[in-house]
């Protein structure tokens, strides 16, 4: 997916050049990167090819505590993301949407064909635990910091406007084909940030246990 290599190598660009960001264009907070990423999911999620869906979200799954633990915490951008990765993975690893329990696109022919190999889980079960490991290490060095981890109220921003990008209207048309779109996973009903923290990739774990506990020479 060309378009998918180009935009991430894009967001990649950008972070790296996030210490010239008044001249070269970089990126000065983590809400504008979230908001491209989870575009980029979304593109991802309609191809309904797991073929290409799971090591192209590996790829995101794997940048993501890179360009977060970079960058001031933001909370708000970052647990909708994040929740939206687990329910892919989630999904992806059933073999079925985990929100509307319908078949995914690409596992509907019949038998599986094991698109997610044993070797992608456990890759992916290493990436779970490092981010989780990596977002409570975060979040703990705000508090001592003295970060503010209040409630978040409802309001009509949502994500910083410095993240507002052509990618807008390529969420617009594809956050319904995934079934979670930023308005429903936004920065609305989040306020209890250690059980916010406790179930980053909560689903995708437990599924994934399951998994390769069935896997066969385990």
């Amino acid at each position: 997916m060309q378009y998918v290599d180009s935009k991430l190598f894009e967001i990649s660009g950008k972070f790296e050049r996030r210490w010239a960001a008044a001249t070269l264009g970089g990126y000065t907070s983590f809400e504008p990167i979230a908001r491209n990423l989870s575009a980029v999911i979304d593109v991802i999620w309609v191809s309904g090819t797991p073929a290409l869906q799971i090591p192209l979200l590996l790829t995101i799954a794997l940048s993501v505590p890179q360009y977060f633990s970079a960058l001031p915490f933001a909370p708000r951008a970052l647990f909708p993301l994040l929740r939206k990765l687990d329910l892919a993975f989630a999904s992806l690893v059933r073999e079925t949407n985990v929100e509307t329990g319908e078949r995914l696109p690409g596992f509907d022919m019949g038998a599986s064909r094991n698109f997610f190999t044993v070797t992608q889980k456990v890759r992916l079960r290493g990436l779970v635990e490092e981010t989780r490991l990596a977002v409570t290490k975060l979040a703990a060095k705000e508090r001592v910091n003295g970060g503010e981890m209040e409630e978040i109220e409802d309001d009509e921003d949502g994500m910083v406007t410095e993240a507002e990008t052509e990618d807008e209207n390529v969420l617009s048309e594809t956050e319904s084909h995934f079934g979670v779109s930023d308005a429903d996973e936004d920065v609305r009903g989040f306020g209890d940030w250690d059980v916010e923290i406790s179930r980053v990739y909560e689903k995708t774990l437990v599924d994934l246990q399951t998994g390769l506990d069935e896997a066969p020479g385990h």
